[in-house]
C-alpha cells in the first residue's frame, strides 16, 4: 500500500489511508490502491464525496472478514474491528479518510512493516474494514481464497486472473468483498481483503470495472519494468 506521513505534535507519526489501486500499486510495491491517493496530473481533483449509507445491523451481513474464526462484517463497531485486528507494537496509526471521501465519514487503521489494517466508519459503525499482508505467497493466496469461499458458501460473482493480479468480487445485497493479490515490480505478492459497502467501494474503485482497468494498466508497467530495476 502507498501511504503518505506528516508529523503531528504529540505523536510519531501518522499515516493516512491505504490506496487500493494496482497501478498505484505497482510502481509503490504496495497493495492494491485507491483513486483518490493517485497522482493528477495537471487536472484538478474533484471534490471529495458526501456519502451517507444505511448500514445493517450488527452482525447481519452475510460477508464478512475473517480472522482465526472471528468475524468483522458492516455494521459492526469499532471497538470489535481493532478487538479483532488490534495494531501490533510500532504500526504506525492514521485517522484520515481516502481524498475521495469526507464527512460524515471517518477513518482509523494502522500500518506496520508487512501488514496494514483500516476502516472507514460511519456513526462509529464500520463502513469498509480492509487488511493488507505482504510479501506472501502463492499458496497463502490460494488458501485464503478458499477460506472465503467456504465461509460464503459460494464462488465469488466474478473474477479476473492473470499472471499479475487476482481480483474475486462477492456481492450480497448492498455489501461487496474484495480479495486483490497484486505482482510487484519486484515479483513479491501484495494480498489485500476488503468488505465494505458498495457505494463507497465504488468511491475507492474497489470493483470489478475498475478492476479490469487497473489490472491491464498494471501488466502494462510491469512488462516494461526491467529486470532487477
Amino acid at each position: 500500500m502507498k501511504w503518505k506521513s506528516k508529523p503531528r505534535p504529540g505523536s510519531s507519526t501518522t499515516r493516512s489511508w491505504p490506496s487500493i489501486s494496482v497501478a498505484v500499486a505497482v510502481l509503490s510495491l504496495g497493495g492494491c490502491a485507491a483513486d483518490g491517493d493517485r497522482p493528477v496530473a495537471s487536472a484538478a481533483k474533484p471534490p471529495p464525496l458526501k456519502i451517507e449509507v444505511a448500514l445493517p445491523e450488527p452482525g447481519e451481513a452475510d460477508l464478512y472478514l475473517v480472522r482465526e474464526g472471528d468475524k468483522l462484517r458492516v455494521g459492526d463497531p469499532e471497538n470489535q474491528a481493532f478487538s479483532l485486528f488490534p495494531r501490533p507494537q510500532g504500526a504506525f496509526e492514521f485517522h484520515e479518510l481516502p481524498a475521495v471521501l469526507t464527512d460524515p465519514l471517518s477513518a482509523k487503521g494502522w500500518e506496520a512493516s508487512q501488514e496494514g489494517f483500516g476502516v472507514i466508519l460511519q456513526g462509529g459503525k464500520v463502513v469498509l474494514a480492509m487488511r493488507r499482508l505482504d510479501r506472501v505467497s502463492k499458496d497463502t493466496v490460494s488458501s485464503t481464497s478458499r477460506e472465503y469461499e467456504l465461509a460464503f458458501g459460494r464462488e465469488p460473482n466474478s473474477s479476473i486472473e492473470t499472471g499479475f493480479t487476482t481480483y474475486k468480487f462477492w456481492e450480497k445485497d448492498e455489501i461487496r468483498f474484495m480479495l486483490c493479490a497484486t505482482q510487484s515490480a519486484e515479483s513479491k505478492l501484495v494480498l489485500t481483503v476488503a468488505v465494505g459497502n458498495g457505494k463507497v467501494m465504488d468511491a475507492l474503485r474497489m470493483n470489478k470495472t475498475f478492476a479490469a482497468r487497473d489490472e491491464a494498466t498494471a501488466r502494462q508497467q510491469l512488462t516494461q519494468t526491467p529486470a532487477g530495476s
